[in-house]
């Protein structure tokens, strides 16, 4: 049989090409076509359809004919159509119902069909009734490949040219049978294809097409397909339209594709295909899609960048210039991939980035989707990136960025990112030709001046109101980044007018004073290459600002927190600016209507925030002001603001930094008395319990705490019964760095420790939870005064109470604490005198702290002092105590006080401060220690007038028993086994002192026990002083005292020596 092609060889077609042997007296109707020379085309059709016709039962003759028509139907579409007008569709049809399941006959009926429906949409009229016995063919032979890329095909051409076809075919199955065909023959490249375009045009405008397309896992098998073929243009064509198109209906649909690993695919596809401009577009859609959802995320962002986007956004961008739609998902991409990440900004750069960026730009200057996304891309790659801002700027990246800007002065996407760029160009403080005299705001305006409010009729222009408002908002986005040369160009005077002109109508109100509060910030912590952000808000004030703002929040304040917001941040903004412009808002009564905003708008937590600042502006520097806004209630709203928002940092600074300003001064007294009835003490506890490692919401809280804790010890026993010890303790540690902090926490410490034993037992026992951090703190605040002081009067008054707490403090760190504060400040006589005695209480009966004092370096470190500070009579009686107590039991420390020169200086101190008690005592004792056994010490004593000294404190402190008693123990020392100085002292009066000392002092042990051993040394080996003594009745005093003081065992032992001494 033959085709019908003279160029088609006979047996083609798909059938069986012979049947066996043929009987020649009765030849087959196979055997007959075989037989007769090759037909031309249009009578082969004419001779299939008849054998099709006339031989409806033979299968052989419906394959042979079916193989026939398929190849006569690729000559073209005049042979398809004569293929129609002999009725062949008709006869195809019926064959294909009749044989339903054989392979030869759906294959080349349904490629037929498929070829005459994409000539003419009226062939598709025939079969676009009836798609099910596609559908069935397809569904019963879907192990052949031929039949499901012949079904494909049918139902992708039966969809292509109406919208009602396209619905039957989806109503009949068509998108899960073409996706199954899909899945059953996965590798079948031209099944693939096919199937792709039907999945296509079923979707093309029709929802229920994309929802049986989703429903089905469409996503997945296409995806699927384009991972398995890569090259295959045909699918990738038609696969790529459908996922964007998908895409673009949700971020579900878009996180379905991206966990069927889109972005990878897409990469590799738009690599691919670099020159097929629809996959670029869907690829670099989609990848834009996606990474817009991740927002913020700049750690999914940079994994992203990892896996090689930005070379596809900048591959595309390269390769198709002249394509706007390509320009613009490109640049959006792009602009999202590098945003708030230097490694990709810097990859991106090193690639031509930037040249795409201006190139984009000046190719396609008209189409504003295109500028919106080349802004937004240089905004981006230029932000945080100098070498970035200059090279953009050696490209003319700002001229034309400003050409936009005029061009499409209407678009607010456009002057949103073109001024976000502008500023970004300008960062890093150069000169920008555009931020100049004739920057971009002389072109945006005279691009604004044909819409400017006089010249519009609202009346008789339907469309005036929207361009004022596109108008204004224009401004707005000027206003946001270059509030300078707004201004420059008449800005202030602008919105003035507006909110005068239209005082009645919030519409206009609300942005009005937007955009002056945007004008009012210049140079209120903006990084801007403008003049003096002051001279902005006088202008703003010479003008009349405030009480065009006041009016504003009197008429319309109830109605708008957006509107109360921003006058509340001009008045804050112009109060901030000088004193006089201050004063004259606060006799405008703004203090006032900032607290009365408060009051109509409570809950609005970016309100809160600029009112407590706003009035912490009004009051600055003005006592009058202060104790107006406390008058106006200010105080009970603050607080229940503090407690509403009490997890909104930016609120706690704000409301406390008002309290600490209302409350700071001596003289406020009552406003602190008052704060604590409102609860301000909780409340401060409260922030400091709820944000432990805010270090600006503690600080300030914390400065708050402690000023209304120095009222009294009610308020301070009141902070205490709700943790208040604990969280100070737990503040100063985590701000150990901060010297104000400190200094506060100590003072209050110190307060504390005043009130009562019982809190400074309690600070003991937290010692290992926040003492120790205020030692070390004032270790680290080493040129902080008064934190040094404060620090050593704390550790005083903590080591007074018993020996327990010398030990407990001692075992945190005290000694070394004070000791640092001696040496940070070497000439501060008032830190050094209270760290001495700090010393002394610590080191008193307390051994382990007079080992941690003298391994410290104590010994040097007090003798330094003293030696320094020779008239400082606080300093001398410590250090004398410090070194008394540093050298009873101890054999090295004397040594080490005398080689430190330790002797002259207690000399010395016995000789300025004869009247001092204290320095009697402990410097006699001192005598006393540093003469025990030490011939060297005895003599210099001696050539010092020690023993005059001491003879002259049992004159003067007769009456004192604790001066009387070392002044007989440093007789003692002088004289034990020192001949000479036995003499010296039997001639000078010594004898006569002492027993005066016992018969004065009957019932001190000490002194007794003292004398005794005193006369003892004076009466070893001399005679002569043995008899004064004995003429003396020391005999009988010292058996009273032995009988008096039958438990002092050093009494016992020394009189016993001495009635020992008389009998030898």
């Amino acid at each position: 049989f033959v085709t019908g092609s003279a160029t088609a060889g006979s047996g083609t077609g798909g059938g069986d090409d012979d049947d066996g042997d043929f009987d020649s007296e009765a030849p087959t109707p196979v055997a007959m076509l075989k037989a007769r020379p090759p037909p031309a085309p249009r009578e082969g059709v004419e001779l299939a359809v008849q054998a099709l016709r006339a031989h409806p039962e033979d299968i052989d003759v419906q394959g042979c004919a079916f193989a026939a028509l398929q190849g006569l139907s690729a000559e073209g579409p005049e042979i398809r159509q004569h293929m129609a007008d002999v009725g062949g569709v008709e006869a195809m049809m019926t064959a294909m119902v009749n044989y339903s399941t054989l392979v030869k006959v759906q294959s080349s009926g349904m490629l037929v069909l498929a070829r005459m429906c994409g000539d003419s949409k009226e062939h598709c009229a025939r079969l676009a009734s009836n798609p099910q016995s596609v559908l069935i063919a397809m569904e019963v032979l879907r192990e052949d490949v031929r039949v499901q890329e012949a079904g494909c095909l049918m139902l992708g051409r039966l969809s292509t040219y109406d919208s009602g076809w396209r619905l039957g075919v989806v109503r009949a199955g068509a998108v899960p049978s073409v996706l199954e065909a899909m899945q059953v023959h996965p590798s079948y490249a031209r099944l693939q294809a096919t199937a792709c375009e039907a999945v296509r045009w079923c979707m093309e405008e029709c929802a229920e097409g994309e929802a049986a397309v989703v429903s089905h896992g469409g996503i997945a098998v296409l995806l699927s397909t384009l991972a398995l073929h890569p090259l295959l243009l045909r699918a990738h064509r038609d696969a790529w339209l459908v996922l964007e198109t998908l895409a673009g209906r949700g971020a579900g649909h878009r996180a379905e594709e991206a966990a069927q690993g889109v972005l990878e695919i897409a990469r590799d596809a738009a690599h691919c295909h670099a020159q097929e401009v629809d996959i670029q577009r869907c690829c670099c859609n989609i990848i834009t899609w996606l990474t817009g959802d991740y927002g913020d995320h700049a750690e999914s962002r940079s994994q992203l960048f990892a896996m090689g986007l930005v070379a596809t956004m900048l591959e595309a961008l390269a390769g198709h210039l002249q394509v706007a739609a390509v320009q613009t998902v490109a640049l959006e991409g792009l602009s999202l991939l590098v945003r708030d990440l230097s490694d990709a900004r810097a990859d991106a750069a090193s690639n031509g980035a930037l040249e795409f960026c201006v190139a984009a730009l000046s190719t396609h200057p008209a189409d504003v989707s295109v500028q919106r996304s080349a802004c937004a891309a240089v905004r981006d790659l230029a932000t945080g990136e100098v070498p970035s801002r200059r090279r953009f700027l050696a490209l003319g990246a700002s001229d034309l960025v400003l050409a936009a800007l005029v061009l499409h002065v209407t678009d607010i996407g456009v002057q949103e990112r073109g001024l976000l760029a502008l500023l970004a160009l300008a960062e890093d403080g150069q000169r920008v030709p555009l931020l100049g005299v004739d920057g971009p705001l002389g072109g945006v305006a005279e691009a604004l001046g044909p819409y400017q409010e006089e010249e519009l009729d609202e009346d008789t222009d339907p469309m005036a109101l929207k361009r004022k408002v596109i108008v204004r908002s224009a401004l707005a986005a000027v206003s946001l980044h270059l509030p300078t040369r707004l201004s420059a160009r008449g800005g202030v005077a602008a919105a003035l007018a507006a909110m005068r002109t239209h005082a009645a109508a919030l519409e206009v109100q609300r942005p009005a004073s937007a955009v002056l509060r945007r004008i009012a910030a210049v140079g209120a912590g903006h990084k801007l290459p403008s003049t003096s952000g002051a001279a902005v808000r006088g202008d703003i004030a010479a003008r009349g600002g405030g009480e065009v703002v006041a009016e504003a929040m009197r008429a319309h304040g109830a109605l708008s927190s957006d509107l109360q917001e921003s006058c509340c941040g001009i008045l804050g903004l112009m109060a901030a600016s000088g004193l006089t412009i201050r004063s004259d808002l606060v006799a405008l009564g703004a203090n006032k209507l900032v607290v009365r905003a408060l009051q109509q708008h409570h809950s609005v937590v970016e309100l809160q925030v600029v009112v407590c600042s706003t009035l912490h502006s009004l009051g600055l520097e003005l006592p009058e002001s202060q104790a107006q806004i406390v008058e106006v209630g200010a105080l009970p709203l603050v607080l229940q603001t503090l407690r509403a928002s009490a997890d909104d940092e930016r609120v706690q600074v704000a409301g406390f930094v008002l309290l600490q300003q209302l409350a700071a001064r001596e003289d406020c007294a009552a406003v602190r008395a008052q704060m604590v009835e409102l609860g301000g003490l909780e409340v401060a506890l409260d922030a400091l319990l709820r944000h432990p490692v805010s270090i600006q919401v503690l600080a300030r809280a914390f400065e708050v705490l402690c000023l209304l804790c120095l009222d009294g010890p009610e308020p301070r026993a009141r902070a205490v019964e709700h943790r208040g010890l604990e969280l100070t303790l737990a503040t100063m540690r985590f701000l150990i760095d901060d010297a104000d902090s400190q200094e506060r926490g100590c003072v209050l410490l110190d307060a504390l420790a005043g009130d009562s034993l019982q809190l400074r037992a309690r600070l003991l026992v937290q010692a290992t939870n926040g003492l120790q951090s205020v030692l070390q703190a004032g270790a680290r605040k080493v040129q902080r005064k008064q934190v040094q002081f404060l620090v050593c009067a704390l550790v005083l008054k903590l080591a007074s109470d018993s020996g327990e707490s010398r030990q407990r403090a001692g075992s945190i760190g005290a000694c070394e604490g004070v000791l640092a504060a001696m040496l940070a400040f070497p000439k501060k006589t008032d830190i050094e005198a209270c760290a001495c005695n700090a010393l002394l209480q610590l080191s008193n009966r307390c051994a382990e702290n007079v080992n941690r004092i003298a391994a410290a370096g104590g010994v040097k470190t007090v003798c330094l002092a003293m030696f320094k500070g020779e008239k400082c009579l606080e300093l001398q009686e410590a250090g004398l105590g410090v070194l008394r107590f540093l050298m009873a039991d101890s054999e090295e420390i004397p040594e080490e006080v005398t080689d430190l020169g330790g002797l002259q200086i207690v000399v010395g101190a016995l000789e300025t401060f004869p009247d001092s008690l204290l320095v009697q005592e402990h410097g006699l004792s001192c005598i006393s220690h540093l003469c025990w056994h030490n011939p060297e010490n005895q003599e210099t004593v001696v050539l010092k007038e020690g023993v005059e000294l001491a003879l002259a404190a049992l004159r003067a402190h007769g009456e004192r028993p604790k001066v009387v008693a070392f002044a007989c123990a440093a007789l003692q020392s002088i004289a034990n086994e020192h001949k000479k100085h036995r003499e010296v002292l039997g001639k000078c009066g010594a004898i006569e002192l002492i027993l005066e000392a016992m018969k004065a002092h009957p019932e001190a042990a000490n002194v007794q026990a003292y004398a005794c051993a005193a006369l003892q040394s004076i009466a070893c080996s001399s005679f002569a002083n043995r008899r004064t003594i004995m003429q003396g009745g020391a005999e009988d005093l010292a058996i009273s005292a032995m009988e008096l003081h039958p438990r002092s065992w050093k009494l016992q032992e020394f009189a016993q020596m001495l009635l020992d001494t008389f009998e030898t």
